[in-house]
């Protein structure tokens, strides 16, 4: 698992790199932070890329 931490709007977009061997799915998930009930999560366009090991 990897995180980005804690964005705000103003934070430019971040990439993860996660290595997937063996995986057969995956969940992509907002966790709320505590601080309020506005949080919110934007997938945008995300992409999986496959690299040769």
């Amino acid at each position: 698992m990897q995180t980005a931490g804690v964005l705000t709007r103003a934070d430019p977009a971040r990439k993860l790199t996660v290595d997937l061997t063996g995986v057969t799915w995956m969940r992509l998930h907002i966790d709320s932070n505590g601080a309020n009930s506005w949080d919110r999560a934007s997938w945008a366009n995300p992409k999986l890329d496959c690299a040769d090991a």
